[in-house]
C-alpha cells in the first residue's frame, strides 16, 4: 500500500513538474507611435504580413503600422504636432493626406535608429527582406514598365478595371535593381489590405539568394518549366492553380510548377529542399498530391510537399487533416523548417477531430472543441508526433518560431481558465474577451515547457481580437511583436515610450514590441565579447578586428556611413583576426561598423576615417 502510495506522489509531482520554468528574462520592451485605430475591412490599425513588413534582420527590426482610422476618413481628432513626435526623418506629417503608413527600425538593444511616414500615394509596400538587406516590394501599377530579362517583363494579364502586380527588388540603399510583372492583379480600387490578406503570395529565400515564390494564378503560360512537377494549368471551376516559382537574384525564372489546388498557405526552404503547405487538391486533379509511404494518402484539406529545389520536381507528398472538406475538422495553415524537421501548425474547431491531430506522450493527446494543433514530420514525409494546445473554450495560433528544436509560437484565447505555467513571465490572466499569450515547446517530442500571457489591462472589455508574432532570432534570444488592448505589463523601465498616450477607449491599440534572452547567458556573452577590438582606429581606411569570439561562428560586417548607407560587406570565416584594407573605398568621415552572428549584432563601433 505504501510502494503504490509512493508512485502515485511521484507521478503527481512528475505531472505537475513536467513543464520547464520560464527560463528567460524580458530584456526590454517598448510602445511606439501613436494610438492607433482600427480600420476598415474589420483590419487594424497596425498592419503585419509577419513574414515580410516585418521581421528581424541582422541588428534592425523592420515594421509598419498605422494611424489612421479609415472608417470615417479622419485622423484621431490629434494634432499635427502629435504625429511628428514618433518620427525622425521624411516628410511631416500632413492632415490633407489620405493614410499613412509608418516605418520603423529598431536596434537590438530596443532603441528607434529611424522612422518616418509614408505617404498614401505610395502604390507598394514592404514585401520581404532578405539576408543581404535587399528589400522586396509589391507593387499595383499599371503605368510601369518591367526590367528586361525578368520573368515577366510585361504583364502576362490584360483585364479591364484590374491592375497589375509587380515585384520590385530594391538593395539596402534604397536602388531599384530589378521590376517583374506577376501572373497577379487585383480589382483597380484596391487597399493595400487587400493584397496583404487578400492575395496570399508566400515566399521564402535560399543562401544562394533565390527567391521562391507561391500563389495562386489564373495565367497558363509563363510559368512552368520542363521536368518541373507539373508543366499542364489544371481546368476547375474557379480557373484557379497554385503555383511555385524559383527566381535567381536577377529576377529570371529557373523554374516554375502548377500544383493542382487553389490553396496555398505557406512555403519553406531548407536544404535544397522547397516545401510547400497547401489545400485539397483539385477533383479532376491528374496526379494525387501524396505519394506513397508518406504519413496520409487520403485526401484532406491541408498538406505538404517537398519540391527538390534545382528542378521543381516533387520529391514527396502527404496530407494532413480528417477527410471533411470544410476544414471545420482541423487544418493547418502555418510552417516552418530547419534541419530538424518540418513543423505545421493550425485550429480545429469541432470536437469531432478530437484525436487525429494528437499522439501519445506529446503535451495534449486529445483535444477539445477549437484547439491550436502542431506536429512535427521528417524529411521523408512521416509524422513524428502530434499535439493540441489549449484550453476547453478556445485558443488561435498567430505566429510560429522555430529555432533548433525549439519551437515558440504566440495566440490568443477567450477563455477564462488559466492556460499558463507555474512561473511564467505572467500567470496572471489579462481583463477583456481575447487574451494574448507565447509558449515554448520542445521539437523532440512536443511536450510543452512554458506558457505565458502579454498584459495585464484591457479597457473595456470587449470582443477585439489583439496579435502578437513571435520571432527567436537564435536559440536564447526572441522578439514578441503586436498590438493589444491589453497595456500593463509590456514596456520596461527607461523604454523608448513606457505609455499609449493619451489615454485608450474601446478602439484602442497599443503597438508594442518586447525582446526575452535567455538568463544567464548574459555575463557569459559579455565577457566573450571584451576582446572584440577594432583597430587602429581613427585610420586611412585599412584596420583590423580580433576577438576570440570570431573564431567560434562565422560572422558578418558591414559599414554604414552617417546616412545609413551600406558602403561595405564581407562574411568573415572562423578565424580570431581579420584585416582590412579600404584606402581606396572608404572617403574621410565617420562609420559605425556591425559585427553581427546568426543574424543578430554582436558589437558595434564608431569608426573614425581621417
Amino acid at each position: 500500500m505504501k510502494k503504490s502510495l509512493l508512485i502515485l506522489l511521484i507521478n503527481c509531482f512528475a505531472l505537475l513538474w513536467g513543464q520547464s520554468s520560464f527560463d528567460y528574462t524580458r530584456t526590454w520592451g517598448t510602445y511606439y507611435g501613436p494610438n492607433l485605430s482600427i480600420a476598415n475591412g474589420g483590419g487594424e490599425g497596425y498592419f503585419a504580413n509577419y513574414n515580410s513588413t516585418l521581421l528581424i534582420h541582422g541588428d534592425n527590426i523592420y515594421t509598419h503600422f498605422m494611424g489612421k482610422n479609415l472608417l470615417n476618413n479622419t485622423y484621431a481628432n490629434f494634432s499635427t504636432s502629435y504625429y511628428n513626435q514618433f518620427i525622425t526623418e521624411g516628410d511631416l506629417f500632413d492632415a490633407d493626406e489620405e493614410k499613412y503608413e509608418m516605418q520603423v527600425v529598431f536596434n537590438t538593444t530596443g532603441e528607434v535608429e529611424k522612422s518616418l511616414y509614408t505617404p498614401s500615394d505610395t502604390t507598394s509596400f514592404l514585401f520581404r527582406i532578405d539576408q543581404q538587406g535587399n528589400r522586396y516590394y509589391l507593387d499595383c501599377n499599371n503605368n510601369v514598365i518591367g526590367t528586361p530579362n525578368t520573368w515577366f517583363a510585361t504583364s502576362p494579364l490584360q483585364e479591364n478595371n484590374k491592375i497589375n502586380i509587380s515585384l520590385i527588388k530594391k538593395n539596402a540603399n534604397n536602388e531599384i535593381l530589378w521590376r517583374t510583372f506577376l501572373p497577379k492583379n487585383i480589382a483597380n480600387n484596391f487597399s493595400l489590405n487587400q493584397i496583404r490578406y487578400i492575395h496570399n503570395i508566400k515566399s521564402c529565400f535560399d543562401e544562394e539568394g533565390n527567391i521562391y515564390l507561391a500563389s495562386v494564378t489564373s495565367v497558363q503560360n509563363g510559368i512552368s518549366t520542363s521536368g518541373a512537377f507539373q508543366e499542364n494549368f489544371t481546368p476547375c471551376d474557379n480557373n484557379k492553380n497554385l503555383f511555385v516559382v524559383k527566381l535567381n537574384p536577377q529576377g529570371q525564372l529557373v523554374w516554375g510548377t502548377y500544383i493542382p489546388t487553389e490553396y496555398g498557405f505557406d512555403i519553406g526552404y531548407y536544404d535544397n529542399g522547397v516545401y510547400i503547405l497547401h489545400g485539397k487538391e483539385l477533383d479532376n486533379s491528374p496526379i494525387p498530391l501524396a505519394t506513397s509511404k508518406t504519413f496520409q494518402q487520403e485526401v484532406a484539406v491541408s498538406g505538404i510537399m517537398k519540391l527538390n529545389a534545382n528542378t521543381g520536381e516533387r520529391i514527396w507528398g502527404t496530407y494532413y487533416g480528417t477527410t471533411e472538406t470544410t476544414g471545420i475538422g482541423g487544418i493547418t495553415h502555418k510552417m516552418n523548417v530547419n534541419e530538424t524537421g518540418i513543423y505545421v501548425f493550425g485550429n480545429i474547431y469541432t470536437s469531432q477531430s478530437s484525436t487525429y491531430f494528437g499522439t501519445p506522450n506529446t503535451h495534449k493527446p486529445i483535444g477539445d472543441a477549437a484547439d491550436i494543433i502542431i506536429a512535427k514530420f521528417n524529411d521523408r514525409g512521416q509524422r513524428i508526433w502530434g499535439t493540441y494546445l489549449g484550453t476547453p473554450v478556445g485558443e488561435w495560433i498567430d505566429g510560429n518560431s522555430v529555432v533548433g528544436n525549439k519551437i515558440f509560437i504566440s495566440g490568443h484565447t477567450n477563455s477564462n481558465d488559466n492556460i499558463s505555467t507555474l512561473g511564467a513571465y505572467q500567470e496572471e490572466i489579462p481583463g477583456g474577451y481575447y487574451k494574448d499569450f507565447f509558449a515554448e515547446l520542445n521539437g523532440d517530442n512536443g511536450q510543452l515547457k512554458w506558457c505565458s500571457y502579454i498584459g495585464k489591462i484591457s479597457t473595456p472589455p470587449g470582443a477585439t481580437k489583439n496579435f502578437t508574432e513571435i520571432k527567436a532570432i537564435n536559440e536564447n534570444t526572441f522578439y514578441l511583436i503586436g498590438k493589444s488592448e491589453n497595456v500593463d505589463n509590456i514596456a520596461s523601465a527607461g523604454a523608448v515610450q513606457t505609455q499609449v498616450f493619451p489615454e485608450f477607449n474601446n478602439t484602442d491599440r497599443a503597438f508594442y514590441i518586447m525582446r526575452f534572452d535567455k538568463e544567464g547567458l548574459s555575463t557569459t556573452e559579455t565577457d566573450a565579447l571584451k576582446d572584440l577590438v577594432l583597430y587602429n582606429n581613427p585610420n586611412n581606411g585599412n584596420f583590423s578586428i580580433k576577438g576570440s569570439v570570431l573564431q567560434k561562428r562565422k560572422s558578418q560586417m558591414q559599414i554604414y556611413d552617417t546616412s545609413g548607407r551600406l558602403v561595405f560587406s564581407e562574411s568573415l570565416p572562423k578565424q580570431p583576426i581579420h584585416r582590412f584594407h579600404l584606402q581606396n573605398l572608404l572617403t574621410q568621415g565617420h562609420y559605425l561598423l556591425k559585427i553581427s552572428q546568426e543574424n543578430e549584432i554582436i558589437k558595434t563601433f564608431k569608426m573614425l576615417v581621417n
